[in-house]
């Protein structure tokens, strides 16, 4: 490797780095073949470039980052979070004018309808699991949400089985499940097979895991909650999109 080799920085950093987009939105970007380096040529996936190149993201592209989103939807059973095989269906396929609660102009709401692929899920939820999902083209939203502890995630679990006080302390004692270090989750029995789960991390099946642990088996997870953001009732399937208010509210306090 050469010494000028060493200057070089991944393109996906650098629009980053710059406060243009978050990495997974460059990535899709410069697939697209929105990106453009010094004036003329077309970026590719995974190119590097000097810190100081000069960038270019074409006009169709800009004016969408140019309106930041979050938006809240009711995932529905049957739907998976982001990358579906062949026979699944997206969450975002429910980004649809009929599915939409609120009153943003017909602009905005075009905008976000013709962009629906380009928003990134902001922690996951399995096929068999239900609730609030939150997709967003405003990276630092979806690294908060993802990233942080502070940023906790709450769930309603129905059980197949009665639960008993033994078995919630035991969840609520858990540090170690297989090769995971879990961190401390609140565990609040609130019916004969009903818990509240309030969970600081997201592990892959986590909530499932556990219970089976102590050997309860989940009927039906429903996430009601993400940081101060609610599900409330917005219907099954329907989306709205967060005011100012709540997404200030999902990003770090400047000091």
């Amino acid at each position: 490797m050469s010494d000028s080799d060493h200057t070089l920085i991944r393109l996906n950093k650098l629009m980053a780095d710059r406060g243009l987009c978050s990495r997974r939105e460059s990535d899709r970007l410069i697939e697209a073949g929105h990106v453009i380096i010094n004036g003329t040529e077309k970026a590719n996936l995974g190119q590097r470039v000097t810190p100081d190149v000069k960038l270019e993201i074409v006009e169709a592209a800009s004016e969408f980052l140019e309106g930041r989103y979050v938006i809240a939807l009711n995932k529905p059973i049957g739907y998976v979070s982001n990358l579906p095989q062949a026979d699944q269906k997206a969450a975002n396929e429910l980004l649809l004018r009929e599915n939409y609660k609120g009153n943003l102009n017909g602009e905005a709401l075009g905008k976000i309808l013709n962009f629906r692929n380009e928003f990134a899920v902001a922690g996951r939820l399995d096929l068999a699991s239900r609730g609030l999902l939150i997709l967003s083209n405003d990276g630092r939203v979806v690294r908060e949400i993802t990233q942080s502890h502070w940023c906790k995630k709450t769930y309603m679990v129905t059980l197949m089985q009665s639960v008993s006080s033994e078995q919630v302390s035991r969840l609520e004692k858990m540090r170690r499940l297989g090769q995971w270090t879990l961190l401390p989750m609140q565990v609040t029995q609130v019916g004969d097979r009903c818990l509240k789960f309030i969970l600081q991390e997201g592990k892959k099946h986590q909530i499932r895991q556990v219970c089976r642990s102590v050997n309860l088996f989940v009927k039906d997870l429903y996430r009601i909650k993400i940081g101060p953001i609610e599900l409330s009732d917005l219907p099954s399937g329907s989306w709205r999109v967060l005011s100012d208010r709540e997404v200030e509210e999902l990003l770090p306090k400047k000091s």
